[in-house]
């Protein structure tokens, strides 16, 4: 690299640019989805994750391998954006290779039917190399039926101490066919903005919503659990980044009673 034998206060990180006051947040993962829900009484015929069937013959809990590609040393930090309908509603617990994952927003319907939380887990307690690591939601510790997705993304140069520099949290009862929108306002350079919206009775027959981002949006997750009755559930997320101010993501999506959805803006690691 360029910086010679060692960086100042002001400029402590070394770059192939030379000693930099900051670093630029990256994705290094992303696009790892689960969706499962209650198709039929039987769940027969369910269009996605048929090997789980949450008909309230057993706890409703979903696991995905994530392969974290960095390891110790990066400022990592990943997000599990989680998506849920009626019964389920807010997870008991979502955990990264065992460990538990704080919430950082979270946001209910207020007509019943969505839920929408992003959970995180930064570099102290994420596993020191680089390998595939188990992920599970718990959506709860009774035999419910309901509908659940989510959605992990990893990134890496991610302030560690401030990893947000704001939240959002919106909530619309108005019945589809009105747009999804979730503003995520702030000012800081450099920043990420992931968001997620939670559609219950969204996409009927397992359809999506169909996003409508600004320029740059990347979409990570866009899901659904399907026909018949009782679990209709959308679950849609994605980020944008580099950017400095305020974001919009918006989403339509058939048929949905109400919605729920929430962002947060990535702080990049930097001095202060």
């Amino acid at each position: 690299l360029a910086c010679g034998d060692a960086c100042g206060a002001t400029k402590p990180f070394c770059t192939a640019a030379g000693c930099a006051d900051h670093l630029d947040i990256a994705v290094v993962n992303s696009g790892l989805g689960f969706a499962s829900g209650t198709p039929s009484a039987s769940c027969n015929g369910m269009a996605t994750q048929p090997s789980f069937c949450w008909d309230g013959s057993k706890t409703p809990a979903g696991t995905v391998m994530h392969a974290l590609a960095t390891a110790a040393g990066n400022y990592r930090m990943v997000l599990v954006g989680v998506a849920s309908q009626v019964n389920l509603r807010e997870p008991v617990g979502v955990t990264y290779n065992g460990a538990p994952m704080a919430y950082a927003v979270r946001q209910a319907s207020t007509e019943d039917g969505s839920w929408a939380g992003i959970y995180y887990i930064l570099e102290a307690a994420l596993p020191m190399n680089a390998g595939s690591y188990p992920v599970t939601v718990t959506y709860s510790n009774q035999m419910l039926w309901g509908a659940g997705i989510f959605d992990v993304v990893e990134f890496k140069n991610v302030h560690q101490m401030m990893p947000f520099v704001t939240t959002a949290a919106t909530d619309i009862s108005d019945n589809c066919p009105i747009v999804r929108a979730i503003p995520v306002n702030f000012s800081q350079l450099g920043s990420f903005v992931y968001a997620l919206t939670a559609a219950a009775n969204g996409a009927v027959s397992g359809g999506r919503g169909t996003s409508t981002t600004p320029v740059g949006f990347v979409e990570t997750l866009n899901l659904g659990v399907g026909f018949p009755n009782p679990a209709f559930l959308a679950g849609m997320a994605g980020y944008i980044g580099p950017v400095d101010s305020n974001q919009t993501f918006t989403w339509n999506v058939a048929n949905c009673y109400n919605s729920a959805s929430v962002g947060v803006a990535i702080h990049r690691m930097g001095v202060p």
